[in-house]
C-alpha cells in the first residue's frame, strides 16, 4: 500500500513545535492527516484524554491501521520519526531481498 493512501490523526495545540515537526515529518512522506486542535475547546480536549489516558503531552498521532485491521497509537514526534525510520528501511530490505531476475529465459 502506498503511504499516500495512509491516514493519520495529528493532536495538538497551537505554539508546539512538536506539533509542526510532526506535520511537517508526515507532509514530507507524502501522508495523509487531519490535525486536530485539543486547546480549541473542552469538549476535544475531554475526548483527548479519553482516547489518550496516559499521556500529558501533544502531539500525539494515531495511525488509521486500515492495512493492519485496526488503529495504533504511534506516539508523538520522536516516535513518528522512529515509525517512518522503520518504513523505510522495510523498504530497502524489500528492494534488495526481491532482486532482479537475470538468468536465461527458458
Amino acid at each position: 500500500m502506498e503511504r499516500s493512501n495512509i491516514m493519520y490523526e495529528v493532536y495538538g495545540a497551537p505554539g508546539c513545535s512538536y506539533c509542526e515537526r510532526a506535520k511537517g515529518l508526515l507532509e514530507h512522506y507524502g501522508a495523509k492527516y487531519t490535525y486536530i486542535d485539543v486547546s480549541k475547546d473542552p469538549d476535544v480536549q475531554a475526548a483527548f484524554f479519553t482516547k489518550f489516558q496516559n499521556v500529558k503531552t501533544v502531539p500525539q498521532i494515531m495511525y488509521d491501521g486500515n492495512d493492519r485491521g485496526y488503529p495504533i497509537h504511534i506516539g508523538g514526534y520522536t516516535e513518528l520519526e522512529k515509525w517512518f525510520k522503520s518504513y523505510e528501511r522495510d523498504r530497502q530490505r524489500i528492494k534488495y531481498t526481491q532482486g532482479i531476475d537475470i538468468g536465461p529465459k527458458l
